[in-house]
């Protein structure tokens, strides 16, 4: 399995998860400057790697 770097744009995702775990796609692709395609493709990447392992709101 290639490894997915955090990289700035994963890091941002990572920490607008982190605020809200229920933020869509298209939400988060305009803080991150990417589309939302690739929005998601980089959280299923992370999640297939273990860097995400579920998404919990308060």
């Amino acid at each position: 399995m290639d490894r997915v770097s955090l990289d700035q744009i994963n890091q941002r995702i990572l920490a607008e998860l982190t605020k809200n775990a229920r933020e869509s796609h298209a939400e988060l692709a305009t803080k991150v400057l990417l589309s939302r395609n690739a929005v998601r493709q980089r959280v299923e990447r992370m999640e297939r790697q273990g860097h995400i392992q579920g998404l919990q709101t308060p």
